[in-house]
């Protein structure tokens, strides 16, 4: 028994040795290769977004935030689609239950999503206009980068860092 167990034991560190590193190896000089090249296009995807974003009307900008709701949720359902498909695939009733409470999880947000974007309203006052009929013009002091919670409960949205003011009023 102890002459098959070390034979497995062989087996699978051969394995690791001849499958396995190799493919780590490959794996980290692709990482290694593409890496500033996939960092570069993201930068540039998101100075055009936040381009965009600024150069927007507030029906543009309402129209923009309805998007990134409706990608968030293409991804939410396609990612609990996978964890649902993959509990079918698994054997183990354990696994394929939590891969099903994951894909709830998942799910269970979109919701809320949906109504935030939906209620949202621009209310974004240019700083050209600060000044006017007694309002005065401050960035807010979060620097979120994406939704950070617009509901009807009175929370703010700061969809980019800097985009968003908090108008008081003089007095």
């Amino acid at each position: 028994m102890l002459e098959i167990l070390v034979v497995v034991l062989f087996l699978l560190a051969l394995f690791a040795a001849l499958i396995v590193l190799p493919l780590l190896i490959v794996l980290k000089a692709a990482q290694l290769l593409f890496e500033p090249a996939i960092n570069e296009v993201v930068s540039t995807v998101n100075q055009v977004r936040d381009y965009h974003w600024r150069n927007a009307d507030a029906v543009e900008r309402e129209r923009m935030v309805r998007k990134a709701c409706a990608w968030r949720v293409i991804g939410r359902v396609v990612g609990a689609g996978a964890l649902a498909a993959g509990a079918s695939i698994v054997a183990s009733s354990t696994i394929g239950f939590a891969c099903c409470l994951a894909a709830w999880r998942m799910l269970k947000p979109i919701r809320q999503e949906m109504h935030d974007a939906c209620a949202f309203r621009e209310t974004l006052i240019k700083s050209s206009l600060a000044g006017r009929d007694g309002l005065k013009v401050r960035p807010s002091a979060a620097e979120a980068a994406c939704v950070a919670g617009l509901s009807s409960r009175g929370h703010t949205l700061h969809f980019r860092p800097g985009t968003y003011f908090t108008v008081l009023t003089r007095g």
